[in-house]
């Protein structure tokens, strides 16, 4: 090809895209690790100065727990602006290496109260809820750089465990 000839972006002498150094390249192409691993790698950077304080109700109980939230969830737009019950959930890790799902079940209707859920888990198995997942999964791919294998999320978080 001549030096300052036209490359075709696609069709017949269409020349595929190449990184211009390796370097380059390895910057292109993102790791692929397990769901379990990603939450393994994120806990160990982001409770590296100490593990944060929360707090969540089960009822009318509180509970304090040192943790990490890693996704969240609300279905508060999910039937417009005139909605007036939804739920909102988040996942924690604590650090113990346990999951926690925190529910809000809010309403807007006068003579119903806001109920409070917390579930303590030890697999990211039982996390009942697909949009909490997406999000975690979501969440790790930007923060971490990362590709997300989906068909390794039904193991469980023992390995986790034991590094925290």
């Amino acid at each position: 090809m001549q030096p300052n000839a036209e490359i075709p972006l696609s069709g017949a002498g269409a020349v595929p895209y190449q990184a211009a150094t390796p370097v380059e390249a390895a910057k292109e192409e993102k790791e692929h690790i397990s769901l379990q691993e990603a939450v393994k790698r994120y806990v160990a950077v982001e409770t590296a100065k100490g593990w944060p304080t929360h707090t969540a109700k089960n009822g009318k109980t509180r509970y304090k727990f040192r943790g990490l939230p890693l996704a969240c969830d609300s279905t508060c737009w999910e039937n417009g602006l005139e909605n007036t019950r939804w739920t909102e959930e988040t996942l924690y890790v604590t650090d113990d290496g346990k999951i926690v799902v925190a529910s809000e079940h809010i309403t807007r209707w006068q003579g119903e109260s806001d109920t409070y859920t917390v579930k303590v888990i030890t697999s990211l198995n039982d996390v009942t809820s697909q949009a909490l997942l997406d999000d975690l999964r979501e969440n790790l791919c930007i923060k971490l750089n990362v590709k997300i294998s989906v068909a390794e999320v039904a193991r469980p978080l023992s390995e986790l465990e034991a590094s925290l």
